[in-house]
């Protein structure tokens, strides 16, 4: 709960201050296309590319571990009442 709060204040507080909330010199055009945009491009994609590593390796164990055990959890489910 504290972080959407968090950045919520923090994106207000850049509103408020217009963007000039840690610094007051302004990036020229050719720094920012040189530096920080490829920097932020970088950074992303292997933000992204990390998640969706994590996440098919977590799902693949899952289904090795349903194949391994066969049908044994899908039993128990079929046995419960249904409301």
């Amino acid at each position: 709960m504290i972080f959407p709060v968090l950045s919520m204040v923090l994106w207000f507080l850049l509103y408020f201050t217009d963007f000039n909330l840690f610094t007051s010199t302004q990036m020229d055009v050719l720094s920012a296309g040189r530096y920080s945009y490829p920097i932020s491009i970088i950074t992303t994609a292997i933000r992204i590319t990390y998640q969706l590593v994590f996440f098919l390796s977590v799902i693949s164990n899952s289904i090795r571990a349903y194949i391994v055990n066969g049908k044994k959890p899908l039993k128990h489910l079929m046995q419960r009442p249904n409301f």
